[in-house]
């Protein structure tokens, strides 16, 4: 009778345990640790601050390469966007985004941000 009871409190008290021991580090504490948005663009581009906008607005976090401060993130863009066959006519409509989930990059040309939001997690 004995070993019965502690073996149902076992059952019941070390599930319990294991629940609460549950690692921080393995919690998502929030969106911008489950992708990466990148953006690429121009400070007198109104489509790119459109979008900065409204990710601002919506609380997603990004990164931003304003193109012409910046030459390698220039070039970074362009081949991202050669890969991708973006800009065969040798130009782009910006901003270009770039969504990073999961080890799979997302490029988009001029997206709505809506386009883009609706993808991350």
């Amino acid at each position: 009778m004995k070993h019965t009871f502690f073996s149902l409190i076992l059952l019941f008290w070390l599930p319990l345990v294991f629940i609460s021991c549950e690692k921080e580090e393995d919690k998502p504490e929030n969106k911008s640790q489950q992708y990466e948005l990148l953006v690429y663009g121009r400070a007198v581009c109104s489509n790119c601050e459109r979008f900065l906008n409204n990710c601002e607005k919506n609380d997603v976090s990004f990164t931003y390469y304003d193109i012409d401060d910046d030459s390698q993130k220039r070039d970074e863009m362009q081949q991202k966007c050669w890969e991708a066959g973006f800009g065969s006519s040798g130009s782009v409509t910006l901003p270009i985004v770039d969504l990073i989930l999961a080890d799979t990059s997302y490029l988009f040309e001029n997206p709505s941000f809506q386009e883009v939001n609706n993808l991350i997690p």
